[in-house]
């Protein structure tokens, strides 16, 4: 009798281990900033795109736009300094290259742009934007290039899309950064 019940509770023990146990897979880190949560991709952009350079990207949609940002290399930071709030894409490792869409609430084209370049460390040619989606370009006192584009949204919001990098990288980080800047739309 000791046998039999030894050989049931054997077998019952192998046969629980038989069972169809599927291991959830880790979740893999994001490669690329997140789509908010609380916004739906537009129908007219699609999810993915190449950038310059054959350089595979995401849609990224936040408050009010959207841009294509590179699937892989780039590191989301949201930020709010002096009441601006801003969304910067930096590239990972030591480049200094980064893309950032400033937001400046009630205020016209030309307040937002006088803020903007009051505020930053690169000085821009004097004029060079004279309405919406005219760019500009500054330097800093390293060499160091900043070029931006402004954008009025509606429900009185001005974007400021810049992007800067390190001169001697005009050829690698200069053009993948305008591509990216080029990809911007207003969606409200």
């Amino acid at each position: 009798m000791k046998y039999k019940l030894f050989a049931a509770a054997l077998a019952v023990a192998l046969l629980a281990g038989c069972t169809d146990r599927r291991e959830t897979p880790p979740a893999q880190p994001e490669k690329a900033p997140p789509v908010s949560s609380e916004t739906v991709l537009l129908p007219e952009r699609e999810p993915y795109t190449m950038l310059a350079d054959d350089v595979p990207a995401v849609l990224y949609v936040g408050e009010g736009y959207s841009l294509y940002i590179p699937d892989e290399g780039w590191t989301l930071e949201l930020e709010c300094d002096e009441e601006i709030p801003h969304q910067t894409w930096e590239a990972d490792g030591d480049t200094d290259a980064a893309l950032t869409v400033y937001h400046y609430e009630n205020m016209s084209f030309m307040v937002a742009l006088d803020r903007f370049t009051e505020e930053s460390d690169y000085r821009f040619e004097q004029g060079a934007a004279g309405e919406a989606g005219d760019s500009l370009a500054g330097k800093d006192g390293d060499g160091d290039i900043c070029k931006a584009v402004v954008a009025e949204g509606s429900h009185g919001i001005t974007y400021v899309v810049a992007w800067e990098y390190p001169a001697d990288m005009e050829e690698t980080f200069g053009k993948l950064l305008a591509a990216m800047a080029n990809t911007f739309e207003l969606t409200e």
